[in-house]
């Protein structure tokens, strides 16, 4: 693992989960603020937040592929090395009593599946980063997520033509 994702790691441990969910949010040209939990996690499932989570992969990989060949032959080797480690972290994380008392109940399966999503692609965005140019997607995931909101999904259209994939939309922020 590169010094930077092992960095990243470590700023999600100490990272106050979801502190500021539902807080105003600094203006931005690329999100648009969901005001409340349940709204967040019917934006979290729809096919546009899917389809954003997928394309964000697709770009990182998609890169890798045509640029870094040998690189990215360790593909799945580095998802298998830091599957585990984001498992661990979400569970530390979300069973701490704080974090606990910020997600509703009904947060559920699509909830954790894409955070866990989320978390798994910023670890290889940034164990890659020196060869590779990061996502907008990611960069703003990453950005609310570290300050303590809940980055829930995109709201917009996500070509899957990858130059451009992102403009077409917002990332929901709760």
């Amino acid at each position: 693992m590169k010094s930077n994702t092992n960095e990243l790691l470590l700023r999600l441990e100490n990272a106050d989960w979801f502190c500021n969910a539902g807080q105003p949010l600094e203006p931005s040209p690329d999100v648009v603020r969901v005001s409340t939990w349940a709204e967040a996690l019917e934006v979290c499932a729809t096919q546009a937040s899917d389809d954003a989570r997928l394309e964000a992969q697709n770009e990182l990989t998609v890169q890798l592929s045509a640029r870094h060949s040998a690189v990215f032959k360790l593909w799945n080797t580095k998802v298998a090395e830091f599957k585990p480690l984001v498992g661990k972290l979400m569970d530390k994380k979300l069973a701490m009593p704080a974090v606990q008392a910020r997600v509703p109940n009904e947060a559920g399966k699509t909830f954790l599946g894409a955070l866990r999503w989320e978390l798994l692609g910023m670890c290889m965005v940034h164990e890659y980063e020196d060869v590779v140019s990061i996502t907008k997607y990611c960069e703003l995931f990453e950005y609310w997520f570290l300050v303590g909101h809940f980055p829930c999904g995109w709201i917009g259209e996500v070509p899957d033509d990858m130059e451009g994939a992102f403009a077409m939309g917002k990332l929901a922020v709760l």
